[in-house]
């Protein structure tokens, strides 16, 4: 029953929605924060360091303009975002990888949480389950991903660099966050969709067996008979046999005798 019946609404359709929505509203902001500045640092009067996951800006706030002059993100160089720590390398690519694993993710329950939705009647488990592991996994690339750049952040990655330690948190990383936030609901109304579908059974009206068996009779198919014209057939007169009666035979008169007292 795809549809379900008339009038009546599935107790997993609102969770799914739910689950639909924030996962729309994680993948949005997981893929605003692949792209804005994570940290920002001033390191000289004047001059202000913008650091985000594959570029970071220098810019002049003290200049009306805020000119601002930007480089890639090479952090294998020793004076680049990572000053040249494998730690801090290790903590830079860890954001990278996971903030875009969890944004892929996030888009990936998004679609099963809205195909889910139309498929409740027919009690689809295994869709089910592909919606609570891409959530859990989508909350789980995204938490990641903050963490790390909070350990990269408090890091003194070159020691005599006045970047280091970065600390300061900007937008992408704020968009992690609520982003994480959003990923863990989504997957916590999955999951509760999930238990809605196992242990939702609809009501059947009963119907009472027969009280002596139906045979199942098959129709019969009568072939259509053509019109004829009624005819009125004329019958001869009936006349009634004649019945001759024997003559009446005259009998002598009968003789009455008194009664006889018998004497004592």
């Amino acid at each position: 029953m795809a549809g379900g019946p008339v009038g009546v609404k599935h107790p997993a359709k609102t969770l799914f929605l739910i689950s639909a929505i924030t996962s729309l509203l994680a993948f949005t902001l997981s893929l605003i924060a692949i792209f804005v500045p994570w940290s920002w640092k001033d390191t000289a009067v004047g001059q202000r360091t913008w650091v985000d996951l594959w570029k970071n800006c220098i810019a002049f706030v003290s200049q009306p303009l805020h000119p601002h002059t930007c480089q890639e993100n090479d952090i294998d160089q020793v004076g680049s975002v990572a000053g040249g720590s494998m730690k801090c390398r290790g903590y830079f690519a860890a954001t990278q990888v996971f903030i875009v694993a969890g944004c892929v993710f996030a888009f990936l329950a998004l679609v099963f949480a809205f195909l889910i939705i139309g498929k409740l009647w027919s009690k689809p488990i295994a869709l089910a389950l592909y919606v609570c592991t891409l959530t859990f996994l989508a909350f789980s690339c995204i938490l990641v991903s903050f963490l790390m750049w909070i350990v990269y952040a408090e890091q003194n990655c070159q020691p005599g660099n006045t970047l280091f330690p970065l600390k300061g948190y900007s937008y992408g990383w704020i968009c992690a966050v609520v982003a994480t936030f959003l990923a863990f609901l989504a997957m916590l109304t999955a999951y509760l969709g999930l238990f809605k579908i196992l242990s939702f059974k609809p009501f059947i009206p009963h119907e009472e067996p027969p009280m002596y068996p139906v045979a199942a009779e098959a129709p019969v198919y009568l072939e259509p008979q053509p019109y004829y014209e009624p005819v009125a057939y004329e019958y001869p007169p009936v006349v009634a046999p004649s019945v001759a009666y024997p003559p009446q035979v005259a009998y002598p008169p009968q003789v009455a005798y008194p009664p006889v007292l018998a004497a004592y």
